[in-house]
């Protein structure tokens, strides 16, 4: 029996193979299967692209692609789903009404607001400004109630300096939302920056020639790890 996994990765590569080709346990797949877990009815997918993930959900969900790549949004319409609804805009300025949807996917694109600020003159004296902005925003748009589900590349894996720490991560969410917890995305070391001897890529490889592949997607999320490390954030948090 195939995998959700395996069907999601078909997919991608028949619409996008340059889509999360580089982890074939990316925490965009748990993330999927987290939002089907949900009851929803209208969904904003904040950075979304071509669509990939709001394709997953029902087609009755009233679905939302707000991205600043013409292209991308063309696509998702002509190839993904026609039945998404797209809009072109920047991610820290959302063209739209306050409390309207009941959850917003903001995936792989808070670090991008952070790229913002680190390119912005005397970065420091707006740190974490465009940030701010994003979650601001999100939580303007999300009824009460409303979910956000977030993921993000941990800075404690990447060392990036457009990557987030667990502190940064935390002390942002916490001002807009009372209820959020931060998850650890696959806590399994990397040894020296050649993926031979990165664990997080090897060990789950081959953990799936013998296991099924939704199981260790499930599996490598944790509520704690040393040092605040793994290679993503699975973030949640609900508005009041």
């Amino acid at each position: 029996m195939q995998s959700e996994r395996d069907r999601i990765k078909k997919k991608i590569q028949k619409i996008n193979p340059n889509k999360w080709k580089s982890d074939s346990f990316d925490v965009r797949y748990y993330l999927i299967s987290q939002l089907k877990k949900h009851e929803k009815k209208s969904v904003l997918d904040i950075g979304g692209g071509d669509g990939i993930i709001l394709s997953e959900l029902d087609q009755d969900t009233f679905r939302v692609n707000l991205d600043l790549n013409l292209d991308d949004l063309k696509n998702c319409i002509k190839n993904v789903d026609s039945k998404i609804n797209p809009i072109c805009a920047s991610i820290t300025h959302l063209p739209l009404k306050k409390e309207i949807f009941d959850s917003v996917i903001c995936s792989h694109v808070i670090e991008l607001a952070k790229l913002m600020d680190n390119d912005e003159i005397n970065h420091e004296e707006n740190k974490n400004k465009n940030v701010l902005t994003l979650v601001n925003e999100i939580h303007r748009v999300l009824m009460n109630s409303g979910k956000l589900f977030l993921t993000t590349p941990n800075f404690a894996f990447r060392n990036s300096p457009n990557k987030l720490t667990f502190s940064e991560l935390n002390i942002v969410l916490s001002k807009f939302f009372e209820n959020f917890k931060i998850y650890f995305y696959n806590t399994m070391p990397k040894i020296k920056s050649s993926r031979k001897f990165d664990f997080s890529n090897v060990v789950p490889k081959i953990w799936s020639k013998f296991s099924n592949p939704d199981q260790i997607i499930n599996s490598l999320l944790k509520e704690k790890s040393k040092n605040n490390y793994s290679v993503y954030f699975y973030a949640y948090a609900r508005k009041n």
